[in-house]
């Protein structure tokens, strides 16, 4: 799968990324909301993210690496997996946190949120935000959804959950 954007190669993950997945997961600070791998070692964490590169069933996931068009350069991920304490399809995204502040989270969800609605055939998609995370947030609302209200998210305690329906969307989208 590919999506492009203005700037962004939403793609499969690839393996000449592998130092820069690294990097950008065990950075505490772009990881505090979103997790990291902090417990692999380098070489471990190679030969993880090369098997699941090479992995079929990894590659149906709907996981993707957000690659600047300019450089070449992984600068983050963005995708949708199901989540049982959203009950739902959520959005997910993370960047590396030198990336942060040039709206291209916004610009890879809004277009992640266009194929899964419309190619995959998503009818809501939901997401869960720690309110310390304000610029999250704001991507989501900007995104056009709505807050639905606090879940208790392990490690992390109460969050806020946020969805959008099909209809909404491509509503909002002809406007």
């Amino acid at each position: 799968m590919r999506l492009e954007t203005d700037r962004l190669i939403l793609t499969t993950p690839r393996k000449k990324d592998a130092l820069e997945v690294f990097a950008h997961r065990t950075d505490k600070q772009a990881t505090l909301f979103t997790g990291g791998i902090p417990s692999l070692s380098w070489p471990e964490f190679e030969q993880y993210y090369f098997r699941r590169c090479d992995d079929e069933e990894e590659k149906k996931r709907h996981i993707y690496s957000v690659i600047l068009k300019a450089s070449g350069k992984y600068i983050g991920y963005c995708g949708f997996q199901y989540c049982k304490i959203l009950k739902g399809t959520e959005i997910l995204f993370g960047y590396s946190s030198q990336y942060w502040g040039n709206g291209y989270a916004f610009e890879a969800a809004g277009a992640l949120l266009s194929y899964g609605m419309e190619t995959l055939g998503y009818d809501r998609v939901v997401a869960a935000v720690n309110p310390r995370n304000p610029a999250s947030e704001k991507i989501l609302m900007k995104l056009g959804m709505t807050f639905a209200g606090p879940v208790e998210w392990p490690d992390q305690g109460s969050v806020n959950r946020y969805e959008i329906g099909k209809e909404r969307f491509l509503e909002q989208k002809k406007s």
